[in-house]
């Protein structure tokens, strides 16, 4: 699946994420949740609520390989215990527009992933 910013239309996606199956998934505390270039949806797994933010696309933590975001240039967006885990502060931003579209959750509470508000995102490009 690629992705695509809703504001700008810059493709997100380096390579197609591909489905996760939910049995290989991770979860403990300071474990990734999945790998790099596989995907969940929120609501197939169970995690922290994001309810401000559904639907919601999860991914791996930092995906190099796979999406083209970048950090959000206000440090204070990425405080948390020992890692970025404000759910409600988008730290991640499109590489192209600095469209605020996710969220890294990498604290030492919980699993680590990036989570991608949806309705931010389109999976083929507006403009062609």
């Amino acid at each position: 699946m690629d992705l695509f910013c809703d504001r700008c239309d810059a493709k997100l996606t380096r390579n197609p994420l591909s489905h996760a199956d939910l049995n290989s998934a991770g979860g403990g505390h300071k474990e990734e949740l999945l790998s790099d270039g596989e995907y969940l949806l929120a609501d197939e797994i169970d995690l922290m609520s994001f309810t401000d933010k559904q639907p919601v696309l999860i991914t791996h933590y930092v995906s190099t390989t796979c999406l083209r975001l970048i950090d959000h240039h206000d440090a204070f967006r990425f405080q948390g215990c020992c890692g970025p885990g404000q759910t409600h502060k988008y730290n991640q931003v499109c590489w192209k527009c600095k469209y605020q579209i996710g969220v890294i959750i990498a604290d030492c509470l919980g699993p680590h992933f990036t989570a991608i508000n949806m309705e931010r995102l389109n999976m083929r490009p507006k403009w062609s």
